[in-house]
């Protein structure tokens, strides 16, 4: 997961697409849906621009060789002219395919409200 975000991040297209698997979609928070080409396509035209990206709060739940992660994002970037920035609710799909996990599903959904005093989600 750190290693597709500093990819993410550095958009090093040669790393992500050996982390994307072939069948890769992406959901974006205005709700455009890229799959592995087009995805890499946009990192390397630099129509993307990614000033931050972090995973502040992460739920992995592995299931064999599957994995989905829920995440809090703090995302500051620009596609198209059009600005991502703040707290969005994120997460993904994994597979482990020949012994290396490799990204199905990812997207940064709508915005977030950050309570850190919240228990919600604790079982409290």
């Amino acid at each position: 997961m750190r290693r597709s975000t500093r990819a993410f991040r550095q958009t090093d297209v040669e790393v992500l697409s050996g982390i994307y698997a072939d069948e890769f979609r992406f959901r974006l928070p205005n709700g455009r849906l890229l799959d592995k080409r087009t995805a890499l396509d946009v990192i390397r035209s630099g129509s993307v621009k990614i000033k931050d990206v972090r995973m502040i709060e992460i739920d992995l739940r592995q299931l064999g060789e599957f994995a989905l992660v829920s995440a809090t994002v703090e995302l500051d970037a620009e596609l198209d002219g059009e600005a991502f920035r703040g707290t969005y609710a994120g997460g993904g799909s994994f597979i482990r395919r020949e012994g290396k996990w490799q990204i199905v599903d990812e997207y940064i959904g709508v915005p977030v409200e950050r309570d850190r005093d919240s228990s919600a989600g604790s079982g409290k």
